[in-house]
């Protein structure tokens, strides 16, 4: 039995429409994805969810104490 592995990316933006469009770029390219609106979201949902993210897509420039850069 084999089994696939599909990628997980979490897409961090403030904007919700470009968050939307991010969203579904990354789900066409076969990803699910989590979705933080600012940095601080972001990191909150790490310990839950850091074991399956794969790739990180985050916006630079957000508001709350954690940026993009961060």
């Amino acid at each position: 039995m084999t089994t696939s592995t599909v990628p997980y990316a979490l897409a961090v933006d403030d904007d919700p429409f470009i968050l939307m469009d991010v969203t579904t770029i990354l789900e066409d390219a076969g990803f699910r994805t989590y979705e933080a609106d600012d940095g601080d979201a972001a990191i909150a949902m790490l310990p839950e969810y850091a074991h399956t993210i794969t790739l990180l897509f985050s916006d630079v420039d957000m508001p709350g104490a954690t940026n993009g850069f961060a």
